[in-house]
């Protein structure tokens, strides 16, 4: 279990550049694409019209990470989505925990949804030009899902206006 909270730990401080990993905000899906070692594809049929690249797969220790990457207006990257694939909560609880630990001295925000029981951490940094949002679902006996989604600063209005009508919805 250390070996994996210390793994999370890189992931959580590597990703805290102004982009994520081997990406850069507003590339293009082929840069994207050239940037991982051309281990991603395009998708040729998205059902996500910002969906330009195949979903794939990111592994941080024994923890792996569907990966999603999104694209905006003029086909450049505006956040790229891990999801826990194996969802166990001793990986969950460790993602956020290391999240809280990182980020707690910048712009935090913690809030706990009533149902279903959702925890949300937001940290944004415009200096680091990166917006984070951490999500931990749980309905015991039958769902458990967590995942990071990383962003440029300037998207953070959108995913807290976004935050707050799934608040107000429940």
């Amino acid at each position: 279990m250390r070996s994996i909270i210390s793994v999370l730990g890189c992931l959580i401080a590597f990703s805290a550049h102004a982009d994520w990993q081997f990406t850069k905000w507003g590339m293009s899906p082929e840069e994207v694409i050239l940037a991982s070692g051309n281990r991603l594809e395009i998708n040729p049929n998205p059902k996500d019209p910002g969906n330009l690249i195949k979903e794939g797969t990111y592994t941080v220790g024994q923890v792996v990470f569907n990966l999603e990457f999104s694209f905006g207006h003029g086909r450049k990257l505006e956040s790229v989505d891990l999801l826990i694939k194996d969802s166990q909560q001793e990986y969950c609880d460790s993602v956020g925990q290391e999240i809280n630990k990182k980020y707690r001295r910048g712009f935090y925000k913690k809030k706990d949804l009533p149902f279903p029981p959702t925890s949300l951490i937001w940290y944004g940094s415009k200096v680091d030009n990166l917006t984070i949002v951490y999500t931990n679902t749980v309905i015991p006996g039958q769902l458990q899902t967590c995942g990071i989604g990383y962003s440029p600063y300037s998207q953070i209005d959108k995913l807290k206006n976004a935050a707050n009508k799934t608040v107000d919805g429940l």
